[in-house]
Formats: structure tokens, C-alpha cells, sequence
């Protein structure tokens, strides 16, 4: 946090302009990124239950495979594991969806915020608003700004994880 403070704590000191254009682009990504990966986060639960149920039918059906037999429930036991199977891979394929069109929306959405930034530092460049200098110290302290949201994002997704972790232990 103190890397990220004191990084856009310079950025503002180089261009307020800039910092200001780059800080338009980088909350909405940032919201995006934690709505898209909540969801996906639960979709993922969701396959993995319903694929945790389907194992849990099969293991019940073959341990009690002389009663299945005896009653003649072989074609309904496959049914209702085909049914499981179809639905674990219904889910998945939505999560793949998801995932899919998560990716491509933030990837192209940075590069659009890259190139916005790079643009405007260019024209700042031209017009003698900044120096090569100033713009490139301005580039290198938007690297650690992004490498410090990612730490602190990373810590966070550690976090939630464990919070998940205990919330299945206590469950």
C-alpha cells in the first residue's frame, strides 16, 4: 500500500492530467475484474458440487451394485449419471463463457488504457507540457502503481480463498 501511495503520490507530481486519465481507466477495470471474478469464482463452486455429486451417485451405485440389480435399476442409475454428467458439463461450458469473455473484455480494455495514456503522454510530449524524462518516469512509476495493485490484489484473492477455505471447514 505504501508503494501504491507514494507511486501515485509522483505520478500526480509528473502530470495530474495523466495521473488523472489513468486513474479514470484503471477503477473501472479493477471493479470488472472483482464482479466478473465473483462470478466466476461461483460458477466454478457449481461445477465442482454437482461433478462432487455425480461421484458421489456413481460410488453409491456401485457399492450397492447387487441391490441395483436385484430391483433392475442399472438403465436408471446410467440415466441419472448422464444426467449429472450433462448438467456438470453445462455449467462448465457457462464458466468457460464467462471466463472467456472476461479475458478478452479487461485484455482489450488495458490495451485501450495503455494506448489511451500512451497517447496523451505523447501529445503532452509534443505540445513541451512534459519531458522525455518526466514521461518516462511517469511509465516506470505506473508499472510499480500496477505491480503494487497486483500484490495487493493478490493478497486479497489469498484472503478470500482462505475465507472460503474455513467457510467449508465451519459449514
Amino acid at each position: 500500500l505504501l508503494q501504491l501511495v507514494g507511486s501515485l503520490v509522483m505520478l500526480f507530481v509528473i502530470d495530474p492530467k495523466l495521473t488523472l486519465m489513468m486513474l479514470a481507466i484503471v477503477p473501472p477495470i479493477t471493479l470488472a475484474t472483482i464482479y466478473f471474478g465473483r462470478r466466476i469464482r461461483k460458477m466454478a463452486r457449481a461445477v465442482q458440487d454437482e461433478l462432487a455429486h455425480v461421484s458421489g451417485q456413481v460410488q453409491e451405485s456401485i457399492g450397492a451394485i447387487a441391490t441395483v440389480q436385484s430391483f433392475v435399476r442399472e438403465r436408471y442409475e446410467a440415466q441419472r449419471y448422464r444426467s449429472g454428467v450433462e448438467t456438470a458439463f453445462r455449467k462448465t461450458l457457462e464458466m468457460v463463457r464467462w471466463r472467456s469473455w472476461f479475458m478478452s473484455t479487461a485484455m482489450t480494455a488495458g490495451y485501450i488504457g495503455v494506448a489511451a495514456v500512451f497517447w496523451l503522454g505523447g501529445r503532452a510530449l509534443i505540445h513541451g507540457e512534459l519531458t522525455a524524462g518526466e514521461l518516462i518516469a511517469f511509465f516506470l512509476y505506473t508499472f510499480i502503481v500496477a505491480g503494487a495493485l497486483g500484490d495487493v490484489s493478490d493478497l486479497w484473492g489469498a484472503l478470500q480463498r482462505a475465507a472460503g477455505a474455513t467457510d467449508r471447514l465451519f459449514a
